[in-house]
């Protein structure tokens, strides 16, 4: 985390340098993602234990000859099974939406004028311009003249505000 200094112009990283550190392994790595994949939600919603036993009885129904009574048990279970897929799906989506709504964006200085990035973009040496508010997506030093207060309640459950003063190397 970098903060912009009122001492001399920052230029930051040129695109050629950015390029460099990304085939050097060099960026950041982006979280996994929090949302189940299609296969995973239908996977976990068939294979449950009583959707088993239940196709298993209407299998056994079919073996005795009990064909219309294997049919009612198993057109239930599946009308039930694809209700559940429906909502588990449409819930998907819109939980996907909303991550991409809240998700934050990061301002660097990149060839000497201010970008907004996503996360995933940033690489090591970057620039990051913070103003009031703003979430601090990477670790790093402090390039500024003063001080910030940084709320560190979602890595440490203190609710005080924690003081980062410049060259202040984080642990």
């Amino acid at each position: 985390m970098r903060v912009q200094s009122q001492r001399q112009p920052i230029w930051g990283l040129t695109t050629e340098e950015v390029v460099a550190r990304r085939t050097q392994g060099l960026g950041s790595v982006p979280p996994p993602t929090t949302s189940r994949s299609y296969l995973q939600i239908i996977r976990e919603n068939v294979f449950t234990t009583v959707n088993i036993i239940l196709f298993s009885v209407g299998f056994a129904l079919v073996l005795v000859g009990q064909y219309l009574d294997a049919l009612v048990s198993v057109g239930v279970i599946s009308f039930n099974l694809v209700i559940g897929l429906i909502q588990e799906i449409r819930a998907k989506g819109t939980l996907d939406r909303i991550a991409l709504l809240t998700r934050p964006k990061a301002t660097v200085v990149r060839d000497g004028r201010e970008q907004q990035l996503d996360p995933g973009e940033i690489v090591v040496d970057d620039i990051l311009v913070l103003h009031a508010g703003d979430q601090i997506v990477v670790d790093g030093p402090i390039i500024s003249d003063g001080r910030i207060e940084v709320d560190e309640s979602l890595l440490t459950g203190e609710s005080e505000l924690v003081a980062k003063h410049e060259s202040h190397t984080p642990a």
